[in-house]
C-alpha cells in the first residue's frame, strides 16, 4: 500500500481543504490571544503540536501524487501570441 492508496483521490482535495482551515483557525486563536495579551491556554499548544505531527504525513501524501516532471504549458502573450512556459 502506497500513500496514493491510504488517502484515494477524491478525498484527498477535501482532505488538503480541510487541514488548511484548521491550521488557519489554530494560528487565528493563537493570534486573538497574543493580541489580547493572554497567556496561550495548554490546549493550543497540543493543538499545534499534534497539527504539526500530522503536517508532516499530509505534506508526504501531497508530494507523493505531485508529478515526478513538468509538462510545458502554453500560456497567451498580451500580443495574442502564445508561449511554451516550462516551470522548473
Amino acid at each position: 500500500m502506497t500513500l496514493r492508496d491510504f488517502i484515494p483521490a477524491a478525498w484527498r482535495r477535501k482532505v488538503y481543504g480541510a487541514f488548511a482551515l484548521i491550521g488557519l483557525a489554530l494560528t487565528s486563536v493563537q493570534v486573538a490571544f497574543s493580541a489580547a495579551d493572554t497567556g496561550q491556554p495548554v490546549w493550543l499548544t497540543v493543538a499545534f503540536a499534534v497539527y504539526g505531527l500530522w503536517a508532516g504525513a499530509v505534506g508526504f501524501t501531497a508530494l507523493s501524487n505531485a508529478p515526478d516532471t513538468l509538462d510545458p504549458v502554453e500560456i497567451p502573450d498580451g500580443d495574442g501570441k502564445r508561449r511554451l512556459v516550462v516551470d522548473e
